[in-house]
């Protein structure tokens, strides 16, 4: 039997976020949780979910658009 990898991370709604790179091996697996009382919820939970992305550009596009309505260049 070979060594086993432990893969850090955080186990939230139902998926696992790695901390760090995943190997690339492959092999049977098991996901070990540890509950943690009174965790803090993220950020996107509390203001919810876009509903599409955007890129940088778009997000700057809109920024000179409205800059340009308000006369503020």
């Amino acid at each position: 039997m070979s060594q086993a990898i432990v893969i850090h991370g955080r186990y939230a709604d139902q998926q696992f976020t790695p901390d760090e790179p995943l190997p690339t091996i492959e092999g049977r697996a098991d996901l070990v949780v540890y509950p943690q009382a009174g965790t803090r919820p993220s950020i996107f939970d509390l203001f919810g979910k876009a509903p599409s992305l955007r890129s940088r550009e778009e997000i700057e596009e809109q920024l000179r658009e409205d800059r340009n309505e308000w006369g503020d260049s």
